[in-house]
């Protein structure tokens, strides 16, 4: 189990014969899409946002906080440590990133830290691909 331990239930209800697009604050079902390989930082950090978790905190606000424990966890250890190394890139990645791969290194280390599924990841690639900000 990753660093949360609840089951994601925020796509149970998407089907992957369509997409989901934000209009007027509603989501409205669009024709299909197939999932992108990449997406904007800007569409990847507003559809964790929009995917609340079951107790009622974004993925975003979770992500954020496993970021920061990483951080606060390794804050002592010398810049040459693997673990502050990896703390360190997971920031930076977090922070200076202008897309996000659906392959990337990144979206594989918050996937497995909070046991998303494939079809999590993907949902959230469809969902964040379908979001014009």
């Amino acid at each position: 189990m990753g660093y949360y331990d609840k089951n994601l239930t925020a796509f149970e209800n998407i089907s992957f014969d369509v997409g989901y697009s934000l209009q007027d604050g509603e989501f409205v079902k669009v024709e299909k899409r197939s999932v992108p390989q990449t997406i904007t930082n800007a569409q990847g950090m507003a559809a964790l946002r929009l995917t609340i978790l079951p107790d009622g905190k974004s993925l975003y606000a979770a992500i954020l906080e496993y970021i920061k424990d990483a951080e606060k966890k390794t804050s002592g250890l010398p810049e040459s440590d693997e673990r502050r190394k990896q703390a360190d890139m997971l920031r930076i990645a977090w922070d200076q990133t202008n897309e996000w791969k659906r392959q990337g290194s990144t979206v594989a280390t918050i996937s497995k830290a909070f046991s998303l599924s494939e079809k999590d990841v993907d949902g959230l690639f469809i969902l964040a691909s379908n979001l014009e900000l």
